[in-house]
C-alpha cells in the first residue's frame, strides 16, 4: 500500500493529466451524439417543411383548379343566355387561374401538366372565335354547340384532374 501512495506521489501530475484527457474524450463523444441528434433534427425539420410546401402548392393548385371549373361554368350560362359580350370578358381568367395551376404545383405529372395546356389552347381559341363573332356582328356563333362541347370537355378534364389530385400523395420536387 506504500508503494501505491508513494507512486501517487511521485505520478499524481501524469495521472491528473490522464483523467483530464479521459474526461475530454468522453465529453467529445457526448458532443458528438448531439451534434448527430442536432443534425438528424434538422433534417427532419427540413423535410417536414419540403412536405407542407408540397401540400400548400397542391392544395393551392387545386384550389386554382376549382376556379377556373367555376369560371367555365360562368361562361356556359353566359353563352346559355346569349350574353356573348358578357362571357368573353371571362375567358382570360379562366386561363390564368390554369396557368396558375400548371406553375404553382412542380409535382403535377407530365400528363397532368399536358391536360392544363390543352385546356389553356382550347380556352384561347374558344375566346378568338368568339370575340372574332361579337366583331362581326353574327351572334350567336354558328358553332355553338361545338363550342358547349369544348367547354364541357375541358370542364369534365378538370374535375378529373382536380379529383386524382385530391386523392394523390403529394410528390416531391424535381
Amino acid at each position: 500500500m506504500d508503494a501505491v501512495l508513494e507512486w501517487l506521489q511521485d505520478n499524481w501530475v501524469n495521472l491528473l493529466g490522464f483523467l483530464s484527457f479521459a474526461g475530454t474524450m468522453v465529453g467529445l463523444g457526448i458532443a458528438l451524439a448531439q451534434v448527430r441528434k442536432a443534425r438528424t433534427a434538422a433534417e427532419a425539420a427540413s423535410e417536414a417543411a419540403m412536405a407542407t410546401q408540397e401540400a400548400l402548392a397542391k392544395s393551392l393548385t387545386i384550389g386554382d383548379l376549382k376556379n377556373a371549373i367555376a369560371l367555365l361554368e360562368k361562361v356556359k350560362s353566359y353563352h346559355r343566355a346569349d350574353k356573348w359580350e358578357m362571357a368573353i370578358e371571362w375567358y382570360q381568367p379562366i386561363r390564368a387561374a390554369l396557368a396558375d395551376a400548371r406553375a404553382r404545383y412542380p409535382g403535377l405529372e407530365q400528363e397532368q401538366t399536358r391536360q392544363i395546356n390543352s385546356g389553356i389552347a382550347h380556352i384561347r381559341m374558344m375566346g378568338n372565335d368568339v370575340e372574332q363573332t361579337l366583331r362581326s356582328g353574327q351572334l350567336p356563333p354558328t358553332n355553338v354547340r361545338a363550342i358547349a362541347g369544348r367547354l364541357n370537355a375541358i370542364q369534365s378534364s378538370l374535375e378529373s384532374l382536380v379529383s386524382d389530385l385530391q386523392m394523390s400523395p403529394a410528390r416531391p420536387r424535381r
